[in-house]
């Protein structure tokens, strides 16, 4: 590999580093902004506001109704267990 060739492929893998790396840090931006509850786009935010709607997603709701079934399970089990 010559002098040119070197550089042309440092500049390109240096390039594609770059443009990794600003995919990784938007990325990680926009996670943090939705764990900061950002989740839903303005437009959307817009709609449910004008229709009066909440704009909480009711996950916690649908995780609660995902682990009822399991706690009741158990907790019937360790009745059965003490009898």
């Amino acid at each position: 590999m010559n002098d040119k060739e070197l550089l042309d492929y440092l500049k390109s893998t240096f390039e594609e580093s770059k443009t990794l790396t600003e995919g990784s840090r938007k990325e990680g931006r926009d996670a943090y902004e939705y764990m900061r509850g950002n989740q839903l786009p303005a437009d959307v935010i817009e709609a449910l506001e004008d229709r009066g709607q909440p704009l909480m997603d009711g996950f916690g709701l649908i995780a609660f109704a995902s682990v009822f079934p399991m706690i009741t399970v158990m907790g019937y089990s360790i009745l059965l267990d003490k009898k």
